[in-house]
């Protein structure tokens, strides 16, 4: 199996159509392929592997092997990212599913790649204070509405973690439980204490 769409054959009375489907790949994301496998030899799924987190910003373990069409079979992730890892091209964060991988931030700039800039790779620190703001502009909010206003790029994984981090360290209350669960900045932390 090479992860890849089986062609899609299309019968006609008087004809049979084969479509084979292409999957689009920017070409800031090409030219930094370029780039890298001009300093590395790099396997043909090392490549794809690292094309998919340079477009991507950073994957989960869970959307990378969606994305490479391996739900059934998560373990052949490792085929796909090789020696990325241990080449420093690819940095991981995490465990299980939940895994994050992201392109090394020092081989975007020694590579670079002009890809758009997004929310998605926010550290937890920048998050914690985010949040924390949306939190004291909407007090009696929801976590979608907080997700929808902080950018919903960000993965609703990351924003619920920490949304329990802040609940555990007494920076944020919670009022109502599941879908009705409404969040505000705790007492203390209003009145500057």
């Amino acid at each position: 199996m090479s992860a890849k769409k089986p062609p899609v054959v299309q019968e006609g009375p008087d004809r049979v159509c084969v479509v084979v489907e292409s999957r689009i790949i920017e070409r800031d994301a090409l030219r930094f392929m370029e780039s890298v496998s001009a300093h590395y030899e790099l396997r043909r799924k090392e490549m794809i592997a690292l094309g998919l987190l340079a477009q991507h910003e950073s994957l989960t373990a869970l959307e990378f092997s969606r994305l490479l069409e391996l739900e059934n079979q998560p373990e052949r992730l490792r085929d796909w990212l090789g020696r990325l890892l241990s080449l420093g091209l690819v940095s991981a964060k995490g465990r299980t599913k939940a895994k994050e991988y992201r392109v090394d931030l020092e081989v975007l700039k020694k590579h670079p790649y002009q890809g758009p800039t997004s929310l998605k790779s926010i550290e937890p620190h920048r998050l914690r204070e985010l949040m924390l703001e949306d939190i004291r502009r909407h007090p009696e909010t929801s976590i979608g509405d907080i997700h929808e206003r902080i950018g919903v790029e960000i993965p609703i994984s990351k924003v619920r973690s920490m949304k329990n981090k802040l609940i555990l360290e007494g920076c944020i209350r919670q009022t109502g439980e599941r879908r009705w669960a409404r969040y505000a900045i705790a007492h203390e932390l209003q009145n500057g204490q």
